[in-house]
């Protein structure tokens, strides 16, 4: 599982950091200070936690963007103001959800648990996408059965019991 955060204040991404290794320690973390650096990188992370005022590129510019290249990753909106303004512009982006800071561990571990269950279901719906256009294009054969059983049998969800 890969996970970026993107905040201005290095020491917002420093704390979140922890408190994810500590619900996911087996998750790659990367940090980034402005959504510049981010789209440089090239990072393409399961799971972006993005501030939504910064200076230069905002959040919200930068989700426009990441959506626009048609990049799946689930995003979750970080902010210091509980703004209806705010939290209506995060969600008009397809976030799937915001936190507000200060925030508590008991938060983090809610939202990542929300973005755990948007991850099974895009996980779901891809496989059934591939899976239709396989049978549909004629080549529902035995193999293809036996994969669906297979698939269905023990599928666990992306984070498997991480969470509890």
């Amino acid at each position: 599982m890969q996970i970026a955060i993107c905040d201005d204040e290095k020491s917002i991404g420093l704390i979140l950091e922890e408190k994810i290794k500590k619900l996911l320690p087996d998750a790659v973390i990367e940090k980034y200070l402005s959504g510049d650096e981010l789209i440089a990188s090239g990072c393409e992370p399961d799971i972006l936690f993005l501030d939504i005022q910064m200076p230069g590129m905002s959040g919200i510019e930068l989700a426009e963007t990441i959506v626009r290249r048609g990049y799946p990753c689930k995003i979750v909106f970080l902010t210091g103001y509980d703004d209806f303004s705010y939290i209506h512009s995060a969600f008009q982006v397809n976030a799937v959800d915001y936190l507000l800071k200060p925030f508590t561990i008991e938060e983090v571990e809610a939202c990542l648990k929300k973005v755990r269950s948007e991850l099974e279901k895009s996980e779901i719906a891809d496989w059934s996408r591939k899976t239709a256009a396989k049978q549909l294009a004629g080549n529902g054969d035995l193999r293809e059965k036996q994969e669906t059983e297979a698939f269905t049998e023990n599928f666990r969800g992306v984070f498997g019991e991480e969470l509890g």
